[in-house]
């Protein structure tokens, strides 16, 4: 049981790793550079899935924004606008961090989106390439077994369908 939730949570870890990937970096390069204008997306195999599930997420955020500005303006009115934050300038600070997070890790942050890409160009490789071979597999060995086991129960079936009427003439 505790090996299943493990799994579980190791799923719901690559979903949603996948989907920060795709909002913060693939969806941003989809929607700047359109694909049917983009060289680099013209020979991308993954370039129409990229597009589809970054309209999925654009979509889920359209519908999110609404309750993010509620909270937004939630903390406006209880947060930001009282004594304590206003006295320690923490506004100043966040502002502080997001300078330093986009000058000191953002370089880093987009060198994993970089290699997560090439993953996911490898991931894809590999995957075409095993279901080509599920695919020639199962028409050299599933299909020809399918048919023989077809047609003889549809022998079978005209068989007992003969003695069935012969009874009855």
């Amino acid at each position: 049981m505790a090996c299943l939730s493990r799994f579980r949570n190791f799923i719901v870890f690559l979903v949603v790793f996948y989907g920060l990937y795709l909002f913060t970096y693939k969806c941003p390069q989809v929607v700047d550079h359109p694909i049917e204008l983009s060289a680099k997306s013209l020979f991308s195999p993954l370039a129409s899935t990229h597009k589809h599930l970054c309209g999925h997420l654009n979509h889920g955020h359209k519908l999110a924004t609404p309750y993010i500005n509620k909270v937004h303006s939630l903390l406006d009115e209880h947060v930001h606008s009282t004594a304590f934050f206003k006295d320690n300038k923490i506004e100043d600070k966040i502002q502080s961090a997001k300078a330093h997070f986009f000058a000191h890790v953002h370089p880093y942050v987009e060198k994993v989106w970089q290699g997560v890409e090439v993953v996911e160009a490898h991931a894809f490789d590999a995957g075409y390439k095993a279901y080509g071979h599920l695919e020639q597999h199962f028409h050299k060995a599933v299909k020809p077994t399918a048919e023989e086991f077809k047609d003889a129960v549809s022998e079978q079936a005209e068989n007992l369908k003969d003695q069935i009427h012969s009874k009855f003439v």
